[in-house]
């Protein structure tokens, strides 16, 4: 649990206990309508909390996931291909699309070069077949690019539902706030006892700092990785292939 986001709960649970405490003498508060939008906004908290955290961990592990799939794209089979193009290949058109990407490209572009690199390497098949790659080297290829496609666009997906936990929390702590001042009204108008009284401002105090506008902490989750994926939610910026056929490769800007 986050440090700001665990305040913000821990305040809420303490004007739980103080109403619970105190049962009799704010009776009314606690039937009140602002009391029960409160304790919802509250529970509603802890489930973004939850669902934050959860897709946090989850695009950690897809961003080791991503890593582990361009490595092997990669080595396994970019590379053997980009050695028999720089030595029998040089002066053809494709020759370009034969080479590897630059290492800090963002893993869509690794998607990018695999397709056209399977695409470049079916013209020249014949010369990679002629250097003892295997007949099914380009759906190899294809293949190892469809898995960092896919692994890209459920990254990318996990980190939109985060975006929203996080939103949802900003947006239930506005909430609380208001209601909280609406409590607050009602219990300060039932308790007499100036002792009982100032322990409520305490708080009250408490909580409305807890809930008062501010940035949501937001989880790391790849952050500093230069490799990464910022495209739309679902996508990844590579079109869709036929049936057994290598993706379309979008024309550069």
């Amino acid at each position: 649990m986050l440090t700001t986001q665990g305040k913000v709960i821990e305040a809420l649970d303490r004007v739980e206990e103080f109403l619970v405490a105190n049962r009799e003498v704010v009776a009314s508060a606690i039937s009140s309508v602002a009391h029960r939008n409160l304790t919802a906004s509250r529970d509603r908290m802890v489930e973004h909390m939850t669902m934050q955290n959860e897709h946090t961990r989850s695009i950690r592990s897809g961003s080791a996931t991503k890593r582990t799939l361009r490595d092997r794209l990669v080595q396994d089979h970019m590379r053997p291909i980009s050695i028999v193009a720089r030595a029998q290949l040089p002066t053809v058109g494709e020759f370009n699309s034969l080479m590897l990407p630059l290492a800090n490209k963002q893993f869509v572009a690794f998607v990018a070069a695999g397709y056209g690199m399977a695409k470049a390497a079916k013209v020249h098949e014949a010369t990679f077949l002629a250097a003892g790659f295997d007949a099914t080297f380009i759906d190899q290829l294809v293949a190892a690019t469809d898995a960092l496609k896919q692994a890209t666009a459920e990254s990318s997906q996990k980190g939109a539902l985060r975006v929203g936990a996080t939103e949802g929390l900003r947006t239930e702590a506005a909430i609380a706030r208001y209601n909280l001042r609406l409590l607050d009204a009602f219990i300060r108008r039932a308790i007499k006892d100036r002792v009982v009284l100032a322990q409520w401002r305490t708080i009250r105090r408490v909580a409305a700092a807890a809930t008062a506008p501010k940035e949501v902490d937001e989880p790391s989750g790849s952050a500093g990785n230069t490799s990464g994926t910022h495209t739309q939610p679902g996508t990844t910026g590579i079109t869709s292939s036929p049936a057994g056929g290598i993706p379309e490769v979008p024309a550069a800007a």
